[in-house]
């Protein structure tokens, strides 16, 4: 959870953040978005009304599934974003949500656009995740060449550098309620 912010204030300004990556050109030309499983209770951007605007404009979704084993992650399609996931019962994180196990893989080359969640974004693109790698290994895959859009409320924007090594993968855009950075 975000200090300081209300529920009521977190639904409101994910739903102006999917505005506005529903509007924005890399939108528009992604035939596949590839969203994450918002964890329950972490002050993460609810990405379901995008999955929503991406659906009615008639593109495909896609959401990883974690093998936590090997510290990777499958982009699986899913026809329902809300009713194809469950809770991951391998995840070290509670709240974590997965894909159903019936959803079908996707070629990592056919995502357009990728919606990364993070805890912190700075203004050049780096990203502060949970730690454990998945989101930079998988970006790092030359077979994703889609648009890597971070999306984060206003407050989680660090006004400084975050520290990044060679191994983390930058942002091309950066989206929050008030903005849309690109890079």
């Amino acid at each position: 959870m975000i200090a300081g912010t209300s529920g009521a204030d977190r639904v409101a300004w994910s739903r102006t953040i999917c505005d506005r990556v529903a509007n924005a050109e890399f939108f528009a030309k992604a035939a596949m978005v590839m969203l994450y499983a918002p964890m329950l209770g972490a002050g993460e951007v609810d990405v379901a009304p995008l999955a929503a605007a991406a659906r009615r404009a008639g593109k495909r979704v896609c959401v990883p599934r974690a093998d936590w084993k090997a510290g990777t992650m499958t982009p699986v399609v899913v026809e329902n974003f809300e009713e194809a996931l469950v809770a991951d019962p391998n995840s070290p994180q509670a709240g974590l949500m997965m894909p159903r196990e019936n959803c079908p893989a996707a070629a990592a080359g056919e995502i357009g656009l990728v919606i990364v969640p993070g805890l912190a974004f700075d203004e050049k693109g780096h990203r502060l995740g949970r730690g454990a790698g998945f989101y930079d290994r998988f970006l790092g895959d030359q077979a994703v060449e889609g648009v890597r859009c971070g999306v984060c409320f206003d407050v989680q924007v660090w006004p400084a550098e975050l520290p990044h090594g060679t191994q983390d993968v930058p942002m091309h855009a950066l989206v929050t309620e008030s903005r849309v950075l690109r890079f």
